[in-house]
């Protein structure tokens, strides 16, 4: 019902004159942007990789949702933002670099993750420039930087999207590892599969954003 409305109300707009592929797109970048800004946390050491990915990712859970819904209903995958010519895809590749988190990092990585993929399944381009010059896989070049398994995972995220299939995490020392939160995770994100456990090795999925609900994000 809520996919129904809004198709009809954006129905309405349309005969007034809105371009709505570019609104919906203009509305997408500054979403993406503004939940990787507030979940940002300025501390790119390793041995905090994990908690930055945790703690400050729960903002990350709206990101596949709302870029999910917007793509369903007409909005530009190549939209840029107006100051930096940024697509999503370069907002969403800028991040791991900041705060050194991988395509299976709960909850921020996989929920880059996942958009890239519904992105990049509407065909959303890798080589468009912001005004910085830089594409979306140069982006994703730079973070070899970083070390190879960043880059390669990000590059493989963004080369085969939800055929994806990235490396097993890092091993971390008993004496290193984070406790598990004792609180059980949220309905939201239960509903989005976080917080679930997996393999050694997993396959990015997107569902098809079809004509039903909006679409859920869920690891395998």
């Amino acid at each position: 019902e809520v996919i129904e409305s809004t198709e009809a109300l954006l129905a309405v707009l349309d005969k007034a004159g809105l371009n709505r592929a570019q609104a919906l797109g203009a509305a997408m970048v500054a979403t993406v942007d503004a939940a990787l800004t507030k979940g940002f946390v300025g501390d790119r050491r390793n041995d905090h990789r994990l908690a930055q990915a945790r703690a400050a990712g729960i903002s990350f859970l709206e990101v596949p949702v709302a870029v999910g819904l917007a793509l369903r209903l007409g909005a530009n995958p190549d939209t840029t933002n107006a100051t930096t010519g940024d697509t999503a895809l370069h907002v969403l590749l800028q991040f791991p670099s900041k705060c050194r988190v991988l395509p299976y990092d709960q909850v921020s990585g996989e929920a880059i993750a996942q958009t890239v993929c519904a992105l990049l399944d509407r065909k959303a381009s890798t080589v468009i420039r912001n005004k910085g010059g830089k594409t979306p896989k140069d982006l994703a070049m730079q973070l070899l930087n970083e070390g190879d398994q960043y880059g390669k995972a990000w590059l493989e995220v963004l080369s085969k999207g939800s055929a994806a299939e990235i490396p097993p995490p890092f091993p971390v020392s008993p004496c290193r590892q984070l406790p598990l939160s004792p609180v059980a995770p949220s309905a939201a994100a239960a509903s989005l599969g976080f917080g679930m456990p997996t393999g050694s090795r997993r396959q990015l999925q997107v569902p098809p954003l079809n004509a039903g609900n909006p679409p859920a994000v869920r690891p395998t």
